[in-house]
């Protein structure tokens, strides 16, 4: 139980930490995403895998509490880009990329059993 627990929360971390450099990064950084609005791909992706590793880290979490984390960290995290990183910009279609993220991972959690808080 110690091992998986530990490399659960291994994963999650490290998906968060590439996640949030990937997030903060200087603009000229992401200017190849942005092609097409690629961009928008990668901030559901992002979002997906943070909202899902870390439900699976934080499984004893009330539902309602956890929820409401991921919808403020979906606006939250753009709204820091241009406090954080002068050359960034807060982008409302990739505050909507985000919470579609948070919506994929719902379902992908749903559809799993584990969107709900354990007992």
């Amino acid at each position: 139980m110690l091992k998986s627990r530990f490399f659960g929360l291994f994963v999650c971390g490290a998906i968060w930490v590439v996640v949030l450099a990937g997030m903060f990064v200087p603009k000229a950084v992401v200017d190849a995403f942005e092609v097409n609005q690629f961009d928008k791909v990668l901030h559901l992706g992002a979002l997906l895998a943070m909202v899902v590793t870390a439900r699976c880290v934080l499984h004893r979490l009330p539902s309602s509490l956890f929820w409401s984390g991921a919808l403020f960290w979906a606006v939250a995290l753009e709204a820091l880009q241009p406090v954080l990183q002068a050359s960034r910009e807060f982008n409302w279609l990739d505050v909507a990329a985000n919470l579609a993220g948070v919506l994929a991972a719902a379902l992908v959690l749903w559809l799993f059993g584990l969107a709900r808080a354990d007992s």
